[in-house]
């Protein structure tokens, strides 16, 4: 337990800002399946509960953990686009 805070996989953020979170990863997972499943590409999730969280893997493509980097990335990105664009310049 955490005062004031709450664990997401490997992260702790503030209570205030949990429901939040939670709902951006879940908008940038749907998202990046979208994505790559219309473009065909093999998608693998994996590593919920695990130590290093929640991973999205494209065959071919970037391998994208779901923490707090990629909700930042997504929170500051102006377009999907963009926001695809950065996921492919990082792998």
């Amino acid at each position: 337990l955490f005062d004031g805070m709450t664990q997401v996989d490997d992260y702790l953020i503030s209570n205030e800002e949990t429901k939040a979170y939670i709902a951006t990863r879940e908008k940038i997972r749907e998202a990046i399946l979208n994505h790559y499943g219309r473009l065909g590409q093999q998608v693998e999730t994996g590593g919920v509960g695990s130590e290093d969280g929640e991973f999205i893997r494209i065959e071919e493509g970037p391998f994208i953990l779901l923490d707090a980097d990629t909700v930042q990335l997504w929170e500051e990105a102006t377009t999907t686009e963009e926001f695809f664009a950065q996921l492919e310049n990082a792998k």
